[in-house]
């Protein structure tokens, strides 16, 4: 296959089975604020989770939370071509980036993409940081310009939930919570990132609001 092939293919498998970005939503500080960092995640949620969204596995031991994705997409060649403006029917394996492969298999006249995915979403031997408030565990994944992404896990039985403290689609719900920073683009006036600050009073009325969606059970 030709090098230039060989990259539209790499870039093909990019579009079509984008990696994940920064959050647009980002804190000043590790959350919650003022509270002492954890050195190890504990042996009550530790073990492998099953998402029932997408059947994805969720491994957690004491120090990394690793996540790891099997999906399958089916196109037509035509539409593939059309994506990557080349034509190809080879099937191939293309390295993404880190852990992340993709398959390409020829049927007929489509293709199959199946992608596998083994990403670490946490790891206390790196810089991240964990703490607890209320029962719940705050992940805290250092950013770029000293700002920091948040997640929250808390384990209920058998099920786990792991989400973003502050999800995109919920900044205008807590705008009357806690002051939120915009960050705009000017030149094309859009919003490039929130930043946030809560302080501890602040940060219960957001838990107070937030929904615990249980999405993980325990295998």
């Amino acid at each position: 296959m030709k090098t230039t092939q060989a990259w539209k293919i790499l870039f093909a498998a990019l579009i079509l089975l984008a990696a994940t970005c920064d959050p647009k939503v980002k804190f000043e500080n590790p959350q919650p604020n003022g509270k002492k960092n954890l050195d190890v995640l504990p042996a009550g949620l530790q073990g492998k989770y099953l998402e029932l969204a997408d059947s994805s596995i969720l491994t957690i031991d004491s120090k990394t939370i690793v996540n790891e994705v099997l999906k399958i997409a089916r196109l037509t060649k035509q539409q593939l071509w059309t994506e990557i403006d080349t034509v190809f029917e080879i099937d191939t394996i293309v390295t993404v980036a880190g852990n992340m492969t993709v398959e390409f298999d020829f049927y007929g006249d489509s293709v199959q993409l199946t992608t596998h995915d083994v990403d670490t979403l946490f790891n206390l031997m790196d810089k991240d940081v964990l703490r607890k408030f209320k029962g719940i565990h705050f992940l805290n994944t250092p950013l770029k310009n000293e700002l920091w992404k948040v997640q929250i896990m808390r384990i209920k039985g058998d099920s786990l939930m792991l989400t973003s403290l502050v999800p995109l689609a919920e900044v205008d719900s807590i705008i009357s919570l806690t002051p939120v920073i915009t960050i705009r683009d000017t030149s094309e006036d859009k919003v490039e990132e929130y930043r946030l600050n809560p302080s501890i009073a602040q940060l219960k009325k957001i838990l107070a609001r937030k929904e615990m969606e249980f999405g993980y059970v325990k295998q």
